[in-house]
């Protein structure tokens, strides 16, 4: 047989160029603006790209191709002058760069937020900071492996030039906690970027307070992108070495929907987080949405559970840079509540700081509701008769659609007092009838196939 060689894609490589946003709507006759990112880093210089965007338009069932040509300047790869743009929003950021930046000094490279009265407060995992109102500043060089904390009056860019770091550049690890930067121009998924320490990994987190853990099986960090910050916690010294790949397949994903995504984000960040995983019962259904909350009642953190019965949370500490108590402090305890209902879940501590919250801690709880009930239910309304205000209860087996419909005595429709997506568990509804007349009304509860009626008298 004659010698052949063969050449197989096994899988595409993507992470060279990218385009934001990736879906969305756009309205007859109207337009859109797009972002496309292109990686040039170790490409040869003066060679043409050409990338293909697929456009699917669900309304007419078909698709799109528009090519998109690039040209490399120069060699590519690392040691390039180049410049970087950090986005960042109003609050806290953890932030990195990839560049050694041609302005060495600290409050040299962040004096474009200084002039514009935006930057509060930075600071790094050794906890040294630079304060704005009191001029007071223990941040002296940028160190390129390290990432900060900043927070902002409002959203911001700040652009920074400086000379391009090898993406692979080994990062030295202390044990404990280190603030890293993120080196590579590509996105890559947590469990394949940290796999080098995965023996000795700990935790990782972001700045939004997902986190990772090797020993669970668990992450909810997605894919690590430049610019970003990040929290990594090591037992011994070692060294980081970032990694490129297909995700490991033994990692299940934790993602979440717009709408849960959103509803998870609505909790104010700090520049505090203390990461919980909780692992549920059967009794909890999958997307259920969890809360803790503060001892004074205040929400501080969000999860919903996933298909694998597992949430993660970031519990969110007081920010020390406001003066109202805004999240949780050391030392407090706190407790799981089922969203939108009145039910506290029973939680049992597994392991680490399952109890009580601590700065950067990191915990497993169990989570158990034996109060879901087995079956759709509708009760009585409380009190009946009523004179302007009464009280519905009802209960869902699991996460359903539920309506309430209030009719007279001759079928016609009074109000719609719910129609919404609701949570499994025990709920309750009130009626104000204030400016309903006098009489007897049918209340109508639908869910699926669920449907039960209870009459009720008003009386003014």
């Amino acid at each position: 047989n004659a010698d052949a060689i063969a050449i197989w894609q096994m899988s595409s490589r993507t992470e060279w160029v990218n385009i934001e946003p990736m879906d969305g709507i756009i309205e007859p006759d109207d337009t859109i603006e797009m972002d496309v990112n292109f990686n040039s880093y170790g490409m040869p210089g003066d060679v043409e790209f050409v990338a293909e965007f697929q456009f699917y338009h669900d309304g007419v069932g078909a698709q799109s191709v528009i090519p998109v040509n690039f040209t490399v300047s120069g060699e590519g790869g690392g040691g390039q002058e180049a410049q970087r743009t950090l986005n960042l929003r109003m609050g806290w950021n953890l932030v990195s760069l990839n560049i050694e930046a041609d302005l060495i000094d600290f409050i040299d490279i962040v004096d474009p937020l200084i002039q514009e009265d935006l930057l509060i407060m930075a600071k790094n995992g050794a906890g040294r900071f630079y304060n704005h109102d009191f001029g007071f500043n223990q941040l002296e060089e940028w160190e390129v492996f390290e990432s900060y904390w900043m927070k902002l009056e409002r959203d911001a860019e700040l652009i920074v030039e400086g000379d391009e770091v090898e993406w692979d550049t080994e990062i030295p690890l202390t044990h404990g906690w280190n603030f890293i930067s993120y080196l590579p121009r590509f996105n890559v998924e947590a469990p394949v970027a940290f796999s080098n320490i995965v023996d000795a990994l700990s935790i990782a987190k972001d700045g939004n307070g997902n986190f990772y853990s090797p020993q669970f099986g668990f992450s909810s960090m997605g894919e690590l992108s430049e610019g970003n910050g990040y929290m990594i916690k090591v037992q011994g010294d070692n060294v980081l070495v970032y990694a490129e790949g297909e995700e490991l397949a033994s990692t299940p994903e934790h993602r979440h929907s717009t709408a849960d995504e959103n509803w998870i984000n609505e909790v104010s960040r700090t520049d505090l987080s203390h990461s919980l995983l909780v692992i549920a019962d059967e009794n909890v259904p999958i997307g259920t949405r969890i809360e803790a909350l503060t001892a004074t009642g205040l929400v501080a953190g969000r999860g919903v559970i996933g298909s694998d019965g597992i949430a993660g949370l970031a519990l969110w500490g007081d920010d020390k840079a406001t003066e109202e108590v805004n999240g949780f402090v050391t030392g407090e305890s706190f407790t799981i509540h089922f969203a939108d209902t009145d039910e506290s879940a029973l939680i049992e501590a597994i392991q680490g700081d399952s109890e009580k919250w601590t700065s950067d801690g990191w915990g497993v709880i169990s989570l158990k509701n034996s109060n879901f009930p087995n079956e759709f239910y509708f009760a009585q309304n409380y009190p009946n008769p009523f004179n302007a205000i009464t009280t519905l209860a009802y209960g869902l087996p699991e996460n359903a659609v539920v309506s309430f419909q209030i009719y007279d005595t001759v079928g016609r429709l009074t109000t719609t007092l719910l129609e919404s997506d609701q949570q499994a568990g025990h709920h309750k509804v009130v009626w104000d009838a204030r400016d309903i007349s006098s009489g007897v009304y049918l209340v109508q509860m639908k869910s699926g196939d669920f449907t039960a009626n209870t009459k009720v008298v008003l009386v003014k």
